[in-house]
């Protein structure tokens, strides 16, 4: 079993499914860890990989690298 972040609010399930999808980086922190990006660009791109290109985003906690990532 995965060890699941405390208080984040999300149901077991979606953690379940967010570590079945064995992503770049192991989530900690819910709102630290989907804060730049990155990782929502990872999932998406799973389901959609024609519109989604990864090397388009960058793994950074300034928020250059977060506003760049979400525009």
């Amino acid at each position: 079993m995965t060890n699941l972040p405390r208080k984040s609010g999300l149901p077991r399930e979606v953690f379940k499914w967010l570590h079945s999808l064995n992503l770049t980086f192991p989530i900690h922190n819910i709102r630290r860890d989907f804060s730049n990006g990155y990782l929502t660009a990872e999932i998406l791109s799973r389901y959609f990989p024609a519109e989604v290109e990864m090397h388009m985003f960058y793994t950074g906690i300034s928020t250059s690298t977060k506003l760049t990532n979400w525009s």
